[in-house]
């Protein structure tokens, strides 16, 4: 693969203009401390030694649910930090050209082991030590799904490993795909998952609204696109030192020819923009027939909450800026990255 950046890997990242505000579940400290009592139970299928372990018990997986679902249940929550910590993990095995990511046929392995899981149809206990992952996590939030949302959830996980899967392919290939053609297998790939758990979350089962109102979907669409943009550029260090080139910003530098600055800008516009578009078709639904509905009014509060508690995660995450990390709270300035640390210099 071509190298990218000669040199330092810095650039200045610029303030990105909020209009949607966050909100944090207000038990969030228990959701944390039970999340971190199972992490440890992913350890023999996904983490290579203890030091593996480690760097994701500190990595705040319930306080990214707990900022992208805040109006949940509790005991929701901490069903969604167990799926999340787990599909975290999958995404690490899987994107990592030192276990899966280069690897087609261990990835396929691990994915027909978790398949019938994801189907709802693998009820006895099997063998294999991701299958037992993926059921401890996806099986409570499944029974607790009402029969219209749980058949969306379980296409929406299928479609996310067979995104995976052809992302595998394609990385062993060095073939980077267009930014189109980047964002239609990004949005896809999990995204829906995460505004269906919003959904749920609620105690909502809006099957029958999403396919009547496309307008409602296109929010949902919104929200996807400002995940990847975030996840992005805040993850680039992570991916980029582990060779991992599945990221917009090498997908702009390799396909666009833009610098490394000119594809941070060019992510934090495109942040910036979603929200924007977001807040106006938001508008749009609520002078809308379906204005006057609470529970459409709360589902998008919480689309919106999902969206910025994502960015605000996307700051202060050790898996994307280095075991250890702590963000300083600097939301511009000069950002430098190395294998092991993201550093946020002094603003602006």
């Amino acid at each position: 693969m071509t190298k990218l950046i000669d040199g330092q890997v810095s650039f200045h990242l610029p303030e990105i203009k909020r209009v949607l505000p966050t909100k944090r579940h207000p038990s969030y400290a228990t959701v944390e401390a039970e999340n971190l009592k199972f992490i440890p139970s992913l350890r023999r299928p996904y983490y290579r030694n203890g030091d593996e372990l480690a760097c994701n018990l500190e990595d705040l997986h319930a306080l990214w649910g707990c900022l992208v679902n805040p109006s949940s249940t509790t005991s929701r929550s901490i069903q969604y930090a167990h799926w999340i910590s787990n599909w975290f993990a999958v995404d690490d095995l899987l994107s990592d050209a030192e276990k899966a990511g280069c690897f087609p046929e261990v990835a396929e392995a691990v994915i027909s082991e978790i398949v019938p899981v994801l189907q709802y149809r693998d009820f006895d206990h099997g063998e294999g030590e991701h299958r037992r992952a993926a059921k401890s996590t996806l099986y409570p939030i499944y029974a607790d799904m009402p029969e219209g949302i749980r058949g969306r959830f379980i296409g929406e996980m299928l479609e996310f490993v067979t995104l995976y899967q052809q992302e595998v392919e394609m990385r062993m290939r060095g073939e980077i795909p267009d930014f189109p053609a980047y964002m239609a297998i990004h949005t896809a790939s999990g995204c829906w998952c995460n505004t269906t758990l919003a959904e749920h979350g609620l105690g909502m089962d809006l099957t029958t609204e999403l396919q009547q109102y496309p307008n409602l979907r296109q929010a949902c669409r919104i929200v996807h696109e400002s995940f990847v943009y975030a996840n992005d550029l805040f993850s680039f260090r992570k991916e980029y030192f582990q060779g991992d080139y599945g990221n917009a910003i090498s997908v702009f530098m390799l396909n666009e020819g833009l610098s490394l600055q000119e594809s941070v800008d060019k992510l934090c516009s495109l942040i910036e923009e979603a929200e924007s578009r977001f807040t106006v078709l938001r508008r749009q639904i609520l002078s809308g027939p379906l204005g006057s509905r609470s529970d459409i009014r709360a589902y998008l509060d919480e689309l919106g909450y999902c969206m910025s508690g994502n960015l605000e995660w996307s700051y202060l995450t050790p898996r994307y800026h280095g075991t250890g990390f702590v963000w300083n709270g600097q939301r511009s300035g000069t950002v430098v990255l190395t294998p092991e640390r993201t550093s946020f210099g002094d603003g602006p």
